[in-house]
């Protein structure tokens, strides 16, 4: 083999064992789990979705960077309309919004009640008026 065939190989080993790493990280994260998520219209993109005390992050399956694709803020972030389950399927799909974006999203009938619970748990805002 040639160096430059070589140097190849290597970059290319290199890349394989970041997207392992990254993958494994994403799934052996706290209140993490595993979606596909679309804009109206768009294709269905597969990954991870983290929620932590503010916001929901949305990580591709397959991207060489480390922070999250999307930001979803805890704050505005509301199912909109009925959440279809799949039962054969144990899915149940449903819309997020949050201002003027929103997104399609399927997940396992778990991980959405887990979501629904964390969105519904959102405590109130300060500059909320009683």
């Amino acid at each position: 083999m040639t160096g430059w065939a070589l140097a190849v190989l290597g970059v290319l080993c290199a890349c394989g064992l970041f997207i392992i790493v990254r993958l494994w990280r994403l799934s052996t994260l706290r209140y993490s789990f595993r979606a596909l998520l679309r804009t109206p219209g768009g294709q269905w993109r597969r990954g991870f979705a983290c929620y932590g005390a503010t916001n929901m992050a949305w990580y591709s399956l397959v991207r060489f960077a480390i922070a999250p694709d999307l930001l979803l803020p805890r704050t505005t972030l509301e199912v909109v309309g009925k959440p279809v389950q799949d039962h054969s399927e144990g899915t149940t799909t449903l819309w997020l919004q949050s201002g003027d974006d929103r997104w399609e999203l399927v997940v396992s009938t778990g991980d959405y009640t887990g979501l629904l619970s964390w969105i519904d748990s959102n405590p109130p805002s300060e500059s909320r008026e009683f």
